[in-house]
């Protein structure tokens, strides 16, 4: 699944800022996962190492913590798609500029 990453609710508007897989939030959130479902299952379903860092965790942290954000978030990207997101609207919106003034 990756590692952080940014939500976008139905407007494609950020819901909150990204958290890092450093986040204190997180910690202990592995063996909860566990408790609920065998690590040979998560492997099996997800493909991915058991391992705090990876966003799966960060996600059931965010279920955890209240629904609302996950309730809301319609894009799931990564942050390395998130910022070419952010770099291609930029890029789109000064050629306009450019257009506009020239």
């Amino acid at each position: 699944m990756g590692v952080d990453f940014a939500l976008l609710d139905a407007d494609d508007s950020l819901i909150d800022n990204s958290h890092s897989y450093r986040d204190r939030r997180i910690e202990g959130i592995v063996e909860a996962a566990c408790s609920v479902i065998p690590q040979h299952e998560i492997y099996q379903q997800t493909g991915i190492q058991i391992m705090s860092i990876n966003s799966l965790y960060q996600l059931l942290t965010m279920a955890k913590s209240g629904p609302s954000q996950l309730s809301a978030a319609r894009t799931f990207l990564n942050v390395p798609a998130n910022f070419k997101i952010i770099i291609l609207l930029n890029n789109i919106v000064i050629r306009y500029i450019i257009r506009i003034n020239f």
